[in-house]
């Protein structure tokens, strides 16, 4: 049976998120966990929401044995704002974004990319909310049923979309890609009706040089 899946908003809803990023950065082996917050300001005719997203708390892990910090978070770069649809597609002009030199971290405000064609990082540059895994977890348009496959066209290659599977209003999706040499792609994602509840995999840059990174991102 074909359904839409479409992620509806609430005037005021509050969404929390725990994100957790591990990969080279800086030219050392990082974990990036971050908590952050959407929370809903105003809702647009096409279903869509005005968020204010605000970051709760982060912590950067890097070297051997494993020396942990928590970076500054000042009033000025905690919080960005966006937009959303109702496919999950987020509109931002600028994202908190932690530097990595010398192992240590600073956080700044930078810009950010295209959610429709999710960019390449800088190398030291880590994202503190994930504008681009939000970006690859766009839920298709128009009706899919289980087992469909749905082909999304970005600069960096063809992003496949499947429906593995649908079970008591949670869909089960598998994003693949073989994008190289821009990203390849591998995340399981779980959604109900109340939007994401959880995606998990590897992201793998092949430019300047391959790095693997490993993501989970949680509703709390």
């Amino acid at each position: 049976m074909a359904v839409e899946l479409s992620s509806p908003w609430k005037l005021d809803e509050v969404r929390r998120y725990r994100y957790e990023e591990t990969g080279h950065a800086g030219g050392a082996l990082v974990t990036l966990r971050s908590t952050f917050v959407e929370r809903v300001r105003a809702l647009r005719p096409n279903g869509g929401a005005d968020l204010e997203v605000m970051v709760e708390a982060l912590e950067l892990c890097s070297g051997t044995p494993q020396r942990c910090e928590r970076p500054a978070l000042k009033t000025g770069v905690r919080s960005m704002q966006a937009a959303i649809d109702r496919k999950g597609r987020v509109a931002a002009t600028r994202v908190p974004i932690v530097s990595i030199r010398d192992g240590h971290g600073r956080v700044a405000l930078g810009d950010a990319h295209d959610g429709a064609a999710p960019g390449i990082k800088q190398d030291a540059e880590l994202e503190v909310v994930p504008l681009r895994l939000f970006a690859l977890l766009a839920l298709p348009d128009g009706n899919v049923a289980p087992g469909a496959r749905v082909d999304r066209t970005l600069p960096l290659g063809v992003l496949r979309w499947t429906l593995a599977a649908l079970d008591h209003e949670v869909a089960r999706v598998q994003i693949t890609s073989d994008a190289r040499p821009g990203l390849s792609v591998d995340v399981i994602a779980r959604f109900s009706a109340g939007g994401l509840i959880e995606a998990r995999g590897t992201l793998i840059r092949w430019q300047p040089a391959k790095r693997n990174t490993i993501v989970v991102l949680q509703r709390q």
